[in-house]
């Protein structure tokens, strides 16, 4: 019997780390490489039927929560938004470099604050690079800095991060409670970091009235891809 139970473990283990495997290699798409790793486990009965419902019903609020935040996010990425908002606040400061760094920073943390840090990232940086390199500049600071920024900005709210949001429903703590304890800290690192990136930094990124002037050409009215589906999603 111990036999038995040993190589339901090791089987176990191997579904784990080949799911997890197909996980960060995207080669397939995760959900679906997820819903079969966790179909095996049941059908080879490491799992039982009634222990796998009542995973699922006590992390079912997770899984809704997270659910609903991918949707918008989905919604919210097709419409352009996001790159609306980072050349925008490129033009309100008229492309001074530095300002566009610290700006899009703190719009960084703030959108890792209730979104996916990775599905953040993924949508701010691109306009970013191209920002970058319309000012002739290295986007290799611009991209490390909001990367800094997301992990950042993801701690300081329940729903930042999956895992905020497993911690804060298991050990029952609210949203505002999860907020309270972590928020003045998020912002201590924040202005910290943008006051590190500006002594160092500052002088560094200077570019030219002409290159500055192209941000300045840009046609906002390009990026929104769907209006009709950014009007919706409001």
């Amino acid at each position: 019997m111990v036999g038995g139970e040993s190589m339901l473990m090791l089987i176990g283990i191997l579904i784990f780390l080949v799911t997890f495997y197909f996980i960060i290699t995207e080669k397939y798409p995760k959900s679906l490489v997820s819903i079969i790793g966790g179909g095996l486990m049941v059908v080879i009965r490491i799992l039982n039927e009634e222990q796998a419902l009542e995973v699922v019903g006590y992390n079912l609020e997770i899984l809704i929560l997270l659910i609903g935040m991918m949707i918008i996010v989905e919604i919210m990425s097709e419409t352009g938004v996001f790159q609306w908002i980072a050349i925008k606040l490129a033009q309100v400061v008229k492309g001074d470099p530095i300002k566009i760094l610290v700006l899009l920073s703190i719009v960084t943390a703030t959108c890792s604050a209730f979104l996916d840090n990775v599905t953040t990232i993924l949508l701010i940086v691109p306009v970013t690079i191209f920002l970058a390199n319309r000012l002739k500049l290295d986007p290799k600071p611009f991209v490390l800095m909001q990367i800094f920024m997301s992990n950042i900005g993801g701690t300081a709210t329940m729903i930042g991060d999956p895992p905020n949001l497993i911690i804060g429903s298991l050990g029952g703590i609210t949203f505002n409670e999860f907020l309270i304890n972590l928020g003045p800290i998020i912002v201590i690192n924040v202005i910290v970091l943008l006051v590190t990136v500006k002594i160092f930094l500052g002088k560094k990124l200077h570019v030219s009235r002409e290159l500055r002037a192209t941000i300045m050409e840009l046609d906002l009215s390009r990026t929104i891809k769907n209006r009709k589906l950014l009007v919706q999603s409001e």
